[in-house]
């Protein structure tokens, strides 16, 4: 489902309604995920960039590209460019669903892109400013996700799934073994 980028009330997350919403069923992912104890999040493919997705908009010398995605039931999330060149003057800024924000600059890209930090909650909104005049010269690819389904830093739940699979576990080992 995709919405226009609408300004909201309030300050939740960036202000704005998430525009590409990805329904996938995490569970099977996160059953697979769980066998390896140092996992917390799961790849989930998604594919957009400044030439194919979102909107640039052009004021007094200055272009700026958004695009926002949400994941539901993501407990966090964070992102994988595989193309990311800025020109100098040039700043991404990513808004997580808690109003956290993380502001990346052109030195921070590798030649084999970009991983971002991890943010809170399911959604996240991007905004790309430039130099008009440099526009062309940019360079920003998102190939995949990672939704997060255990909760770090005491500031959210689990996923209702891996909850699930937790207390099931906690079950089977508390269960008397009888032969």
């Amino acid at each position: 489902a995709c919405a226009a980028l609408l300004p909201l009330g309030g300050a939740h997350g960036a202000g704005l309604a998430v525009e590409k919403t990805l329904n996938v069923d995490l569970a099977p992912k996160i059953d697979v995920a769980v066998k390896r104890r140092e996992q917390f999040a799961v790849h989930v493919p998604h594919a957009a960039s400044t030439a194919t997705s979102g909107s640039w908009t052009r004021a007094a010398g200055t272009s700026t590209w958004r695009y926002s995605v949400r994941i539901p039931t993501a407990v966090s999330l964070s992102f994988q460019a595989g193309s990311y060149r800025l020109p100098m003057g040039a700043s991404l800024t990513v808004t997580d669903a808690s109003g956290g924000r993380t502001v990346y600059r052109p030195e921070d890209g590798r030649p084999q892109g970009l991983l971002s930090r991890t943010s809170l909650g399911d959604s996240l909104w991007f905004e790309l400013t430039v130099p008009t005049r440099d526009e062309s010269k940019v360079e920003f690819a998102i190939v995949d996700l990672q939704a997060g389904y255990r909760a770090f830093g005491g500031r959210a739940q689990n996923h209702p799934h891996y909850q699930k699979l937790q207390k099931e576990t906690q079950a089977r080992l508390a269960s008397p073994c009888v032969e």
